[in-house]
């Protein structure tokens, strides 16, 4: 490799390290993480839920769910914005279901909702304040327009 060809990979690679929307660092990786855990940790969830009260047509529901969270960790603002959507329309209806069938609902159906409600408050919280979280999307964004 000339000299110049040498200098010219250098200066480029400094300009490479010192843009921080390129970089992926531990912290951002580990935002990515927690939220990963977030969403099997709902989606089990969802599925125990499920299969507790016989309810075969959510399915869909969770299939689609999960292809909605692929596309927020491929760092599409869509997906996310969809995901929160998702999230408010799952609170309301699971908090609708506890208020009106709650007599009639087993413990476990409850406490299960409950969690899934915290969890579909906190997951779009998290997705919308997390700075670490933040530069991980921003970059998964960087690396899809430079393809």
């Amino acid at each position: 490799m000339s000299k110049s060809a040498l200098l010219s990979y250098s200066q480029s690679s400094l300009i490479f390290n010192l843009n921080p929307m390129i970089q992926l660092d531990h912290a951002a990786l580990q935002a990515r993480n927690q939220l990963l855990a977030m969403f099997l940790l709902l989606c089990l969830l969802d599925i125990t839920l499920v299969i507790l009260a016989r309810d075969g047509w959510a399915i869909g529901r969770i299939i689609f769910t999960i292809l909605v969270m692929y596309f927020v960790i491929q760092g599409r603002l869509w997906a996310k914005w969809l995901l929160v959507a998702i999230c408010g329309l799952l609170v309301v209806a699971l908090m609708a279901m506890i208020l009106t069938l709650g007599a009639k609902l087993s413990t476990i159906l409850i406490a299960g909702s409950g969690i899934m409600i915290a969890l579909c408050i906190l997951i779009p919280i998290y997705m919308t304040n997390n700075k670490n979280l933040k530069r991980y999307f921003a970059y998964q964004r960087q690396q899809i327009e430079s393809r």
